[in-house]
């Protein structure tokens, strides 16, 4: 997985923690995995997290890991750009609430 994209799905993993109240601990109770390894994706130890991970991580937070993982996609590509979220709303049609919605879940 692409380093920068990574941190940008850790952000959006951790993003969605805080709005649920989730500890790592709790996350990883939640979820499935062990909490070591919920603990190296958040904290950008596993750069390449296995699917099956991020799913049961995705379910935590009544997802999908497409629903997840676009939002911090759409982010990437956005800053990659140099493309201010207003920017996009405007190409977009969309409001920048919507847009900040899809990156962060």
């Amino acid at each position: 997985m692409n380093v920068e994209y990574t941190q940008i799905l850790i952000d959006r993993i951790r993003s969605l923690c805080s709005q649920w109240g989730y500890t790592i601990t709790e996350l990883a109770y939640q979820s499935g995995p062990k909490h070591s390894t919920v603990d190296n994706i958040i904290n950008g130890r596993s750069f390449n997290p296995q699917i099956i991970t991020l799913h049961k991580i995705a379910i935590a937070f009544n997802m999908t890991v497409d629903y997840v993982a676009i939002g911090a996609r759409v982010k990437a590509e956005r800053i990659r750009s140099h493309i201010t979220q207003e920017k996009l709303a405007e190409l977009t049609d969309l409001s920048v609430t919507h847009i900040s919605n899809i990156e962060c879940g």
